[in-house]
């Protein structure tokens, strides 16, 4: 049964730009555009940085306080045994 699921899920994988018209363009004639360094940096992409940096350190330190709820320890434990587990 596991099987006819993992088949199912890689026939859906490979299918799927079909579903979605997606397509990556490798080649084209136009030139590459260079973008100023400060265009790039902008305020947004600082800030946006930032508060994503900020919001890494603080759930570090709630990752204990999460782990004392029951579904969470049980997630937990389920991903660090898939997780360990190699494919060779």
């Amino acid at each position: 049964m596991k099987k006819h699921h993992f088949i199912l899920l890689i026939g859906l994988f490979c299918l799927s730009p079909i579903f979605v018209s997606a397509h990556v363009k490798w080649f084209t004639e136009l030139e590459p555009e260079k973008v100023p360094i400060e265009q790039i940096l902008s305020v947004p992409f600082i800030v946006l940085s930032l508060l994503i940096a900020v919001f890494l350190a603080v759930l570090s330190q709630f990752i204990p306080h999460l782990m004392k709820i029951p579904g969470v320890a049980t997630i937990d434990k389920k991903l660090d045994v898939t997780g360990s587990t190699q494919l060779i």
